[in-house]
């Protein structure tokens, strides 16, 4: 039901649904009636702080006022008087009253029939990377069954610890759209010149990271320079080649590990529409892998390449040279 929340704009259609399907509560969903989002009420105000900074802490979540529950399900409506509540007054609350603040927070107001008195109050808490978030009360609080009580001086420590964790991704790869050599029209040969991405998403400097890439060995081009070096072994029809970091990656930098040479003719055509190379990249937190479908990933002109766009024609056959100058680079 939480998708229903996902859209950029939601409309009293959206969270009628909510009603309509009960939906229940969870550690990451919480429904409040209107009556306890009141501007006029000090311990009001200290809850609501109380609660968005325990979300916070505890994974992120969704936090709806305007809706009362039976048996923690959505039941009816319990509307915000947006008379006396808005949206502004509510994320200036919640600035003033958590530290650090909550990156990407985000409030909604839905008036219901046009009438500021008919209104719903959304709060959408992410998942915080610079979690733990101390409360006004100088506590730091989390979700558990429904409530949110204060953390023990361990759960903060090891929060703390959490947010100078690295994390590190594979970004994809720069690739030109097919440089090819051709004979009366007909493709000869093409070549990929892919470099492959990585970047660091943390606040923190990653200093020792390798990127493991496998490519099938008819596929890539032995003569490029650069890229045996990092060869390492055989997996089936793919060679391995593993590259180590040689700089230390920093916040938010992008980096390319390595360049490579993928040349595809007749004979390969086969390994190429069904062949895949695939990312293994290690880093001081983890291992994550992705696959890359090369017919999918390398095109030409924008498209597939087909088998019967190739020469049977060898390269002695008068082939026009590639366009080398010309490369159009892709994401």
């Amino acid at each position: 039901m939480t998708d229903i929340l996902e859209k950029k704009e939601i409309s009293s259609e959206d969270i009628d649904l909510l009603l309509l399907n009960k939906a229940e509560e969870s550690l990451w969903l919480e429904f409040v009636t209107g009556k306890d989002l009141n501007p006029d009420s000090e311990a009001s105000i200290n809850k609501i702080s109380i609660l968005v900074s325990a979300m916070a802490n505890t994974g992120g979540g969704w936090i709806i006022y305007g809706i009362d529950t039976r048996k923690r399900r959505a039941f009816s409506y319990s509307f915000v008087d947006g008379n006396k509540v808005s949206k502004i007054w509510l994320k200036g609350i919640l600035e003033s009253r958590i530290s650090r603040n909550i990156k990407n927070l985000r409030v909604e107001q839905v008036f219901f029939e046009r009438k500021p008195e008919k209104s719903i109050i959304l709060i959408k808490i992410p998942q915080s990377p610079d979690a733990p978030h101390m409360n006004w009360d100088y506590k730091f609080y989390k979700r558990s069954a429904f409530k949110e009580i204060v953390m023990e001086e361990n759960e903060i420590r090891a929060a703390y610890l959490k947010t100078n964790v690295t994390e590190v991704e594979f970004f994809g790869i720069i690739n030109t759209n097919g440089v090819p050599i051709l004979s009366e029209g007909k493709i000869v040969s093409i070549s990929f010149f892919p470099k492959f991405l990585v970047r660091n998403i943390s606040k923190n400097i990653e200093r020792n990271y390798k990127m493991e890439i496998s490519i099938p060995s008819e596929i890539y081009d032995k003569s490029f320079t650069g890229i045996q070096e990092y060869f390492v072994r055989n997996e089936g029809s793919n060679n391995v080649f593993s590259v180590p970091n040689k700089n230390p990656l920093f916040q938010e930098e992008l980096a390319t590990v390595l360049e490579a040479k993928l040349t595809v003719n007749l004979d390969s055509f086969q390994d190429f529409a069904n062949g895949e190379i695939r990312v293994k990249l290690f880093y001081s937190n983890g291992i994550k892998e992705h696959t890359i479908s090369l017919s999918d990933s390398f095109r030409y002109k924008n498209r597939r390449i087909s088998i019967e766009e190739f020469s049977r024609n060898s390269l002695e056959n008068n082939p026009q040279q590639p366009p080398f100058t010309n490369y159009d680079f892709e994401v």
